[in-house]
C-alpha cells in the first residue's frame, strides 16, 4: 500500500523558504521514500488553484487552517485512511489532535507534526547585574510580576524592561484558552472579566510600573518592548515568545529559558500549542502515498530526529522530549522547561479569529499606553470585531 512511485506536491500558504522545508521535512522524506518525487510549492491558495497547481499534501499552522484548507474546499477527512495505514492518535499530545477534531467536525483533516509553545526567555546577565534570582520551573504570574517590577529600572542612562512580548501569540496561545468568539453565535467575546484579568496580569501589570510606559512612548514608538529589545539591544530582561525563536539566529549572549509563569486558577497549565498540520488534499491522486508520508512524519523515528534539531514534538514520548535540542547550537539550555507545564486546550477556532484578534491587540496596546482604560478598550475591541465579522459575512 502506497509504495508505488508518486509525485507528491506539498503546498503551504505560510511562505516558508524551500530551504526551510527541506531542512525540517523534505530531506528526511526523500531519504525515507526515494521512489517518491517530493516537491514543495508555496503561494496563495486561490492563485495556485486558478493556475491548476496539483496538491497532495497541505501543511500550514493552525492559524491558517480555516482560511486555506477549509475555505477553499481542500479538506479531506483522513479518518479512514488513518485506519487503513494503522495510524493511532493515542500517542499524540491531545491538545493538537483535539483542536483539529473540533475544526473537522469530529473527523481529522490533518495531523500535527510540530507544535510550538510559549516559553520564558531571560537574560541571565541582567538578572545577575541587578541581583535577582533566575525564574524557576513552576513559578507563578505573581512571582513573575514581582521580579519584573524589580528589573524595570533606569541604569546607566538605559531604560530596562522586566517583561517584553510577542503580543500576537501571547494572546493567541493564552493559557486560559480564552476564545475570541462564541463559535455558534459568531460573535466576539473579548469584553469580559476573564479576558480583562488575563490582560491585566500578563501585560498591564508591567505597563503601570514607573518608567515602562514612558519608555514605550519615548523610545519604542508607542510599541511594546519585544524581540529587538531582548535580543539586539538587551534592554529587556524577560521575553515571552515561542520556542521557534531558539533556532532563528539567537545570538550567543547569556540567555536561558524557563516555563511560562502559571495562573492561580490554572496551576501547571502552560500555553496552548500552535501546531503545524499536514493534511491530505481532497483532490490528490496519491492519497495512500500521502498518508504514508504523513504517518512517517508523526512516527517516533522522525519525531526523535526533529526534536534533536529543536522542533517541539507532537508525541507524549518522554524519550523524544528529552532529546530536544541535543543537536542544536544551544545544547545545555534548560530545555526541560518547554515541557514542564501541560499544554492548555486550544481555544475554539473560527474563520473570523483574525477579525477579532486585530482590534483586541490594539485595545491592549491602548490600555498599556494609557490612552484608554481597559474596560473601554475591550468594549471597543468587541464592537469593532463584530463589525469586521459582519462585513466578512456580507462579502461572502
Amino acid at each position: 500500500m502506497g509504495r508505488k512511485p508518486a509525485d507528491l506536491v506539498f503546498v503551504s500558504a505560510g511562505g516558508d523558504a524551500v530551504e526551510s522545508f527541506d531542512d525540517r521535512f523534505g530531506n528526511a522524506l526523500r531519504k525515507k521514500f526515494p521512489n517518491y518525487n517530493i516537491q514543495y510549492v508555496k503561494g496563495k491558495i486561490p492563485e495556485l488553484i486558478t493556475a491548476g497547481q496539483t496538491m497532495d499534501i497541505l501543511w500550514d499552522s493552525i492559524g491558517k487552517t480555516y482560511n486555506t484548507l477549509i475555505q477553499y474546499g481542500l479538506n479531506y477527512d483522513m479518518t479512514e485512511l488513518m485506519k487503513a495505514h494503522n495510524v493511532d492518535t493515542s500517542g499524540f499530545e491531545p491538545a493538537s489532535i483535539d483542536a483539529m477534531r473540533s475544526m473537522s467536525g469530529g473527523g481529522l483533516y490533518g495531523l500535527p507534526v510540530t507544535a510550538d509553545v510559549m516559553v520564558t526567555f531571560y537574560n541571565k546577565d541582567l538578572f545577575d547585574r541587578f541581583g535577582i534570582p533566575y525564574p524557576k520551573n513552576g513559578w507563578t504570574w505573581d512571582e513573575a510580576i514581582d521580579i519584573a517590577k524589580r528589573l524595570t529600572r533606569t541604569d546607566g542612562g538605559m531604560q530596562y524592561y522586566g517583561f517584553s512580548y510577542y503580543i500576537d501569540h501571547l494572546v493567541r496561545m493564552n493559557q486560559l484558552s480564552l476564545p475570541y468568539l462564541d463559535a455558534k453565535a459568531e460573535k466576539a467575546t473579548v469584553n469580559n472579566d476573564k479576558w480583562k484579568g488575563f490582560i491585566q496580569t500578563a501585560i498591564l501589570s508591567q505597563a503601570e510600573v514607573p518608567g515602562y510606559r514612558d519608555g514605550m512612548i519615548r523610545s519604542l514608538d508607542g510599541k511594546f518592548p519585544g524581540g529587538d529589545q531582548f535580543i539586539k539591544t538587551q534592554e529587556a530582561a524577560i521575553y515571552f515568545y515561542q520556542t521557534n525563536q531558539l533556532f532563528k539566529g539567537m545570538p550567543a549572549f547569556n540567555w536561558d529559558i524557563a516555563p511560562l509563569p502559571v495562573f492561580k486558577e490554572a496551576p501547571g497549565i502552560g500555553s496552548q500549542p500552535y501546531p503545524i498540520y499536514f493534511s491530505v488534499a481532497k483532490g490528490s491522486k496519491y492519497k495512500d502515498q500521502a498518508m504514508e508520508v504523513i504517518k512517517y512524519l508523526t512516527s517516533e523515528e522522525f519525531q526523535m530526529e526533529a526534536s534533536k534539531k529543536g522542533l517541539v514534538p507532537v508525541l507524549k514520548s518522554e524519550v523524544v522530549k528529552k532529546a530536544f535540542g541535543q543537536e542544536s547550537a544551544f545544547k545545555g539550555k534548560h530545555f526541560e522547561a518547554i515541557f514542564y507545564n501541560k499544554m492548555a486546550p486550544v481555544m475554539t477556532k473560527t474563520p473570523y479569529d483574525d477579525d477579532v484578534e486585530n482590534p483586541l491587540k490594539q485595545a491592549i496596546l491602548n490600555a498599556a499606553l494609557g490612552t484608554a482604560d481597559i474596560n473601554t478598550a475591550l468594549r471597543t475591541a468587541e464592537e469593532e470585531g463584530n463589525k469586521a465579522v459582519l462585513q466578512k459575512k456580507t462579502v461572502k
